[in-house]
C-alpha cells in the first residue's frame, strides 16, 4: 500500500473511533494554530488571475411541524384552507455552496440577520460573516455560529453525549438510501456571563444517499454544520466528524429540540428537505475570507438589520378569520434570543431580541402563537392569544 493509502486509512480508523477534531488534525498549508494566525494566513482562493471555482451547491428548505406546537382547532374549511396555505409556503429557505474546507451559507431576508453570507473555513477554523447592504464583514471563531444565528453573544456546548443507532432507509430515485437517528444530550451556556446551565435533549434523524465516503473530514460533508449548528464544541465537531465518516449525502432531516432548563411550551421539530443543485461554477470570491470593497465591522458580530419582520404581508391574513375588522399582534422579545413567530403554524416573520414589533392585517380573533430561536434551544408557547392583543417573550 502506497504512502498515502496509508495515511488515508490511519483517518479512516481514527473517524470510526469518535472523529478527529479541527485541534487533533495535522495543520494544513495556511493554517495558524490559534484564531488570529490563522486570519492572517494566506488565502489559497486569493489566487491572481482566478474569477470563478466549482463548488457544490444545495437548497435547503425548513419548516415547522404544527403538529407539534398544536393548532387552533375551531376553524372553518376555508379558514383551514387558509391557514394550511400559508403554512405551506412559510418555508425558511438557505442556499449552501461548498468547497474543500470551506462552506458558504446564504441567508434570506426572512432570517433575522438576512440576507447574511455566512463563510465557515475549516482551514481557518474561523466563522467570516458578509453583509451585503452595509457592505461589512465580521470574522469570529467556528464555536460562535449559534452566537450569530440566535442573535447574541456568549452561548456554548458543554458537558456532551450522544447514541447513534441505525434508521430504515428507502430510495431516491435510482439511488438507496440510509437514515441514522442520533439522541443527543449537553448542556448549554445560553448567554455569557451567566453561570446557569441549560439541559438539551436533542432528537436528529437524518436521511441520506448510501454511499461509500471515504473522508475523514466533517466539511466533507458540509450540511452536517448547517444541520447541527450549536455543536462547534471540541466534543461536538468530533461527533460531526464521525457522522460524516458513516453517511452519505444529507437527503433529508427532522430536529426536535427539547430545552429542560426552560421546561415551559412545546419542543420544536423542524422538518428539513436538501435539493440538491450538484457542481455549479461560484465566484471565486465568495468563497474568499476577504472580499473585495467590503470593510470589517467594529462589533463582535452583526445585529439584526431592524426590530422585525412581517413576511406574510397583510393582504393574505385577511382569509383566517370571518371577521371584517383587522387588528395587531404586538410582540416584546425580552429575551437574548432572536424569535421565529409562527401563528396557525404558519411564520409569520420575526423579531429581533431586546425589541418589539407589531404584525399588521390579522382579522380579529383567537390564534394560537408560537416562538423558536433560530437554533431552536429557545422556545415561547403556543400561547392561545386574541389579537389585537400583545405577547411578551421573556
Amino acid at each position: 500500500m502506497s504512502t498515502r493509502g496509508v495515511r488515508a486509512a490511519v483517518w479512516m480508523f481514527v473517524a470510526l473511533l469518535g472523529g478527529c477534531s479541527a485541534a487533533g488534525r495535522p495543520a494544513r498549508a495556511g493554517e495558524g494554530t490559534h484564531g488570529d494566525a490563522a486570519a492572517t494566513a494566506p488565502d489559497e482562493l486569493a489566487a491572481p488571475g482566478v474569477s470563478h471555482v466549482w463548488a457544490r451547491r444545495w437548497l435547503l428548505r425548513r419548516r415547522l411541524d404544527p403538529a407539534r406546537v398544536g393548532s387552533f382547532a375551531r376553524l372553518s374549511p376555508v379558514q383551514r384552507a387558509a391557514t394550511d396555505r400559508l403554512v405551506r409556503d412559510s418555508v425558511l429557505t438557505a442556499e449552501v455552496n461548498a468547497r474543500g474546507g470551506r462552506v458558504l451559507v446564504r441567508l434570506s431576508r426572512h432570517h433575522p440577520l438576512g440576507p447574511v453570507d455566512l463563510l465557515l473555513a475549516e482551514d481557518r477554523d474561523r466563522l467570516f460573516v458578509f453583509v451585503p447592504e452595509s457592505r461589512l464583514s465580521f470574522s469570529q471563531p467556528l464555536r460562535r455560529l449559534p452566537d450569530l444565528l440566535d442573535g447574541h453573544v456568549g452561548a456554548r456546548c458543554v458537558d456532551f453525549a450522544a447514541e447513534i443507532e441505525p434508521a430504515t432507509g428507502g430510495r431516491s430515485g435510482n439511488q438507496l438510501a440510509g437514515g441514522l437517528n442520533v439522541a443527543l444530550a449537553y448542556s448549554y451556556l445560553p448567554e455569557a456571563n451567566r453561570p446557569r446551565r441549560w439541559s438539551i435533549r436533542h432528537r436528529f434523524n437524518l436521511t441520506f444517499l448510501e454511499a461509500p465516503r471515504p473522508f475523514y473530514s466533517v466539511f466533507q460533508q458540509p450540511l452536517l454544520h448547517v444541520a447541527l449548528p450549536t455543536l462547534q464544541s471540541r466534543r461536538g465537531r468530533q461527533l460531526l466528524e464521525g457522522l460524516a465518516f458513516r453517511t452519505g449525502e444529507p437527503l433529508a432531516w427532522i430536529s426536535t429540540i427539547e430545552n429542560e432548563g426552560r421546561p415551559a411550551g412545546a419542543k420544536p421539530t423542524f422538518h428539513v428537505t436538501v435539493e440538491r443543485h450538484g457542481w455549479v461554477r461560484v465566484p471565486v470570491d465568495s468563497l474568499s475570507v476577504t472580499r473585495r470593497r467590503y470593510r470589517p465591522g467594529h462589533t463582535p458580530l452583526p445585529s439584526p438589520r431592524a426590530d422585525g419582520l412581517q413576511r406574510i404581508p397583510a393582504p393574505r391574513l385577511a382569509g383566517l378569520r370571518d371577521a371584517r375588522q383587522t387588528g395587531e399582534l404586538t410582540i416584546a422579545n425580552r429575551s437574548a434570543h432572536a424569535a421565529l413567530v409562527f401563528v396557525d403554524g404558519a411564520m409569520i416573520g420575526w423579531v429581533a431580541p431586546g425589541r418589539r414589533f407589531a404584525f399588521k392585517g390579522f382579522p380579529t380573533g383567537y390564534y394560537r402563537a408560537y416562538a423558536v430561536s433560530p437554533t431552536g434551544v429557545r422556545y415561547w408557547g403556543p400561547k392561545d392569544l386574541y389579537v389585537p392583543g400583545p405577547w411578551t417573550l421573556r
